[in-house]
């Protein structure tokens, strides 16, 4: 069996909190990306600190739900627990 914790992680901390694309919409005011669309179009931010914050609590929440998962609920070696992340400066840890 396999089991996630938080699907795509990236969403939340990339989209969320960097290019306001997601909720709760934060990111650097006028900051420009692909295609010179304004991701900065948003009333509050730091798109350069906050996706890593987001990530980081993401990551700590996975390890913790993993962490209770094996200690009450595994019953085989053969289970695993997964967090699909997908942005590159997020490591993903499979075991």
């Amino acid at each position: 069996q396999y089991w996630i914790t938080f699907d795509e992680g990236n969403d939340w901390a990339g989209l969320g909190y960097s290019t306001s694309q997601n909720p709760p919409g934060r990111c650097t005011p006028n900051i420009y990306g692909q295609m010179n669309m304004n991701y900065g179009d948003c009333p509050e931010g730091d798109s350069g600190t906050e996706p890593y914050i987001v990530a980081h609590n993401l990551i700590l929440a996975h390890a913790e739900a993993v962490s209770i998962y094996r200690s009450k609920y595994q019953v085989s070696s053969l289970q695993r627990v997964q967090s699909p992340f997908l942005f590159l400066f997020l490591p993903t840890f499979f075991r």
